[in-house]
């Protein structure tokens, strides 16, 4: 089943992204959701969801975006990370 993400929810995860990254050369999926989850006001778009979903969206926009670090197939790394330099 594939999770399809509204144009609001990506904006939010981007916003937060750019939010997150500063001067890090490695970018954690935990990272960024302390970023949404400690300053709701900026992303009211992808706070209406669960936190299932929001971990979703993070990982489908870095994916997009960025090489992970830890290359896995499937559900099978937790902790995902990804390189940004």
């Amino acid at each position: 089943m594939t999770a399809y993400y509204s144009a609001y929810e990506i904006a939010d995860v981007e916003a937060a992204i750019t939010a997150t990254i500063g001067d890090r050369t490695m970018l954690s999926r935990a990272a960024i959701l302390c970023e949404i989850e400690y300053n709701p006001e900026k992303y009211p778009n992808v706070l209406k969801y669960q936190r299932g979903r929001i971990k979703a969206a993070i990982g489908h926009v870095m994916n997009q975006r960025y090489e992970r670090l830890i290359k896995t197939a499937g559900r099978e790394c937790r902790n995902s990370v990804w390189i940004i330099s």
